[in-house]
């Protein structure tokens, strides 16, 4: 007998002794008998009044009969002898850890994290052929599943592939977890590996491999570096050669006399007493003669 039925008859019982009471004469009477009648309706009420939440799924059913199931929040009446079952709406994360044979026999741990919701388009067959409650469903369905799903996904890989072929791994993971569980009225969103725990050997030579591909990266970039660094000296070098081939063949004698002519001319103005004796052949551009004062 459910409590909910004993809530009933015992609201009944109460009723009755209340009017009883109630019936008798005298003020106290009359007063106890109304509080009897007044806990007596709340108890019918409770046993007889059912509210179903948000982000809640029911499942009413009489003599393990499904009368009717509800997926929207409100009030509803039942028959005292009536079972609500109720299973959750929104979606509901387990974090599990799991241990696995890989395909070269080694034990590899995973941590892992599904994120699933009950399908609310087959809570009877939920009821009839899967669990009673959500709690009962977890332990029974959802997380068997996924253990044996795991452990049958490591079977197919190697210890040290694992680690390299994380994506894939989890891809084929989820995959044939939401097929298993589309079967059993189960819906799995997502499906995250947050851990993956390998055997201590594997774990060093993967460090190792990595260590060697750095290494031979930074090799490869200095490498690089330095032939980027003799590409912009060669550059550079036949930049001058091209610069002096045409400083060479560009510039003429009375151009460089000229420009010597304006460097006396400037010295002339110094403040000091110079004498600048400047070459006067056309054809000679070589340094002047500057004669500073005695002292």
């Amino acid at each position: 007998m459910s409590i909910n039925l004993i809530v009933f008859f015992v609201s009944v019982a109460v009723l009755c002794v209340g009017l009883i009471v109630f019936l008798k004469k005298g003020a106290t009477f009359k007063a106890i008998g109304f509080i009897l009648v007044l806990a007596s309706l709340g108890g019918g009420v409770k046993s007889t009044v059912f509210q179903v939440e948000e982000g809640e799924l029911i499942v009413l059913t009489q003599f393990k009969k499904i009368t009717t199931t509800y997926t929207n929040a409100g009030l509803h009446f039942r028959f005292p002898w009536m079972e609500v079952f109720s299973f959750p709406k929104r979606i509901i994360s387990i974090t599990d850890t799991i241990q696995g044979r890989s395909l070269d026999g080694l034990i590899v741990e995973f941590e892992i994290t599904p994120f699933i919701r009950v399908d609310e388009t087959h809570l009877e067959d939920i009821y009839r052929n899967t669990a009673r409650s959500y709690s009962d469903m977890e332990e029974k369905i959802i997380i068997p599943a996924i253990r044996n799903i795991t452990r049958s996904t490591i079977s197919g890989f190697n210890a040290a592939d694992i680690y390299g072929k994380r994506k894939e791994f989890e891809t084929r993971l989820q995959t044939d977890a939401k097929e298993y569980l589309k079967n059993r009225y189960v819906i799995l969103d997502e499906l995250q590996l947050r851990k993956i725990t390998l055997p201590e050997t594997i774990e060093n030579a993967i460090q190792l491999k990595l260590q060697k591909q750095q290494e031979a990266e930074a090799i490869d970039f200095d490498k690089l570096k330095a032939e980027k660094q003799a590409e912009v000296r060669e550059i550079e070098a036949k930049g001058l050669s091209t610069y002096q081939s045409i400083i060479n063949k560009t510039l003429s004698d009375k151009y460089l006399q000229l420009e010597a002519i304006k460097t006396y001319s400037e010295l002339a103005k110094s403040q000091n007493k110079t004498f600048i004796i400047a070459p006067t052949n056309p054809k000679s551009t070589g340094i002047p003669l500057i004669l500073g004062p005695e002292k």
